[in-house]
């Protein structure tokens, strides 16, 4: 009688588990059906500038010093690549591009759900279920459906998360990857380069002497060429003088981090509550991350923590050039991804620490119920997505693809 008890529950799992991975699959197909049916299929703004770049490389006999100039604070030479390699096969698609893009978040997905599937137990399905809802929400509609968006914010992210889990592994072939996918994600976009700083935190942290030595010239060369030629974005916040105003900036960050909770709506009590908001997930989620390290007493090499550290830092470095444009900026739509990867990066953290169990169960309990709350999340964030696509329609009536 226990045996055939034991394996009815057993078989009971297997079925609960088989539901949230259903589920999670849907979420995933659904989020990639919706990017098809209303990316706008004709350039906006960064779109046309970034065409416009890949026409001029095209055309030049040494492509290099186009696909190298900056566009805004960046250089992202990935996505005039990825432009250019979709053009010499066919007219221009946006939708395609938009795409492709997209295309970035499924294995940032697959890193997170396998750490969950391995290390969270009985709540392993529902964990995976959860980080689908955060990974594939559609509250970052602005990067969803323009394309250069998708490619650059989505890309660098990716880069970052693959250079810290390849960095966690031992074996040179392992290092030689990390370093590379570090430097991809300082071509990809702005906040890239940030990747390579903490690296080499994470190789001293980890004792790897000569790992960290390869690491700190690298980055100095990329870094030393980086800013050679570069010029400050008019209009921009000086970042310089925003370390003058460190409140303001780690505020800036706390809103930016915790910006899955907001939307830049017009200044008034709304706007202050969403910002209040924000900022104290923003507050909670820095907790979190901040509380593992200690826990690890500095030594730890979690890929999922140092991802965590590059999303928070991402937020820091946003705050120094936007600074002037108002706290409301950092819920701007298409800086919700980072939040909401950290918010997954966390659960994921706390259900798989070993080094505090009873946190650990208690998560582990609670995963259900958050996994439920991240698909209620994606039905209230439909609302961002329509609203974001009925203004990219509006925005490219009329517009043609660049000849």
């Amino acid at each position: 009688m226990g045996v055939q008890e034991t394996s009815g529950n057993e078989g009971a799992g297997l079925r609960v588990g088989a539901i949230w991975l259903g589920a999670a699959i849907a979420v995933i197909v659904l989020y990639f059906v919706l990017v098809l049916l209303l990316a706008p299929g004709a350039p906006f703004m960064d779109d046309i500038h970034i065409s416009e770049s890949v026409e001029r490389a095209r055309a030049a006999a040494n492509p290099w010093p186009e696909l190298w100039s900056q566009h805004n604070e960046h250089r992202p030479v990935i996505t005039k690549l990825i432009f250019w390699m979709q053009r010499a096969v066919a007219a221009p698609n946006y939708t395609l591009l938009a795409f492709i893009g997209n295309l970035s978040l499924l294995p940032i997905f697959a890193v997170l759900a396998l750490r969950a599937w391995r290390s969270a137990g009985s709540a392993a399905g529902a964990a995976i279920l959860f980080v689908a809802t955060m990974t594939f929400s559609y509250t970052s509609a602005d990067s969803m459906l323009w394309a250069m968006t998708a490619m650059s914010n989505y890309g660098v992210i990716l880069f970052a998360l693959l250079a810290f889990w390849m960095a966690g592994r031992s074996g040179a072939v392992w290092s030689i990857g990390a370093l590379g996918s570090a430097l991809l994600a300082g071509l990809s976009q702005g906040n890239g380069f940030l990747v390579l700083m903490l690296g080499c935190l994470f190789l001293i942290f980890d004792r790897r002497w000569i790992a960290t030595a390869a690491w700190a010239a690298a980055t100095a060369v990329f870094l030393a060429l980086y800013f050679a030629s570069y010029i400050p974005v008019a209009g921009n916040t000086d970042p310089v003088a925003s370390l003058g105003r460190p409140f303001e900036v780690m505020l800036f960050a706390l809103i930016f981090s915790g910006s899955a909770l907001g939307y830049p709506v017009e200044s008034g009590p709304l706007a202050f509550a969403m910002m209040a908001a924000c900022a104290a997930l923003g507050l909670l989620l820095w907790a979190v991350v901040w509380r593992t390290f200690l826990a690890a007493r500095f030594r730890s090499t979690d890929p999922l923590l140092w991802f965590s550290f590059f999303l928070i830092a991402s937020g820091g470095l946003a705050a120094l050039s936007r600074l002037d444009t108002g706290f409301i900026q950092a819920m701007t739509p298409r800086y919700h991804v980072n939040s909401c990867l950290l918010i997954a990066s966390c659960v994921v953290i706390m259900a798989t620490n070993r080094d505090s169990l009873r946190q650990t169960i208690r998560v582990r309990r609670a995963m259900p119920l958050l996994a439920l709350a991240g698909l209620a999340y994606i039905a209230v964030s439909t609302l961002t997505l329509w609203r974001m696509h009925s203004f990219y329609i509006e925005q490219t009536q009329g517009v043609p693809p660049p000849a």
